[in-house]
């Protein structure tokens, strides 16, 4: 098992463990904040593709947008543009999970390639 902290540029403590030799999966567990108020990743999504993972926090419907919470705790605003390939925004409800991708918006952090996920 390997191990690594760091601090994020918010000032926030991350903890990450990876565990490998579970044959083609890599365990693993990401942890943000101190040892009293932690937040880990649930371990049965894999990280390996680069994948990140949330939960819809808000819809707004008439406009077609909204606001993931994302593990890492940073909250990205998506658009219905912004949906992976065969998703529809209307099958999208708050506290759904997903896995998206991020990267920097006009206005900050952003969600592209947001999907559902089984978890």
């Amino acid at each position: 098992m390997s191990s690594a902290t760091i601090q994020d540029v918010h000032g926030r403590r991350l903890a990450i463990q990876s565990r490998f030799g579970r044959g083609d999966r890599h365990g693993w567990a990401l942890s943000v904040g101190n040892a009293d108020e932690t937040t880990t990743a649930p371990a049965e999504e894999d990280w390996s593709d680069g994948a990140m993972f949330g939960t819809i926090k808000k819809i707004e419907g008439a406009k077609a947008f909204g606001f993931i919470a994302g593990d890492d705790g940073i909250d990205y605003f998506f658009h219905k543009t912004g949906l992976a390939k065969g998703v529809e925004f209307h099958q999208l409800r708050e506290k759904d999970r997903v896995s998206f991708e991020d990267e920097e918006g006009g206005k900050g952090p952003r969600a592209c390639e947001v999907e559902p996920t089984s978890a």
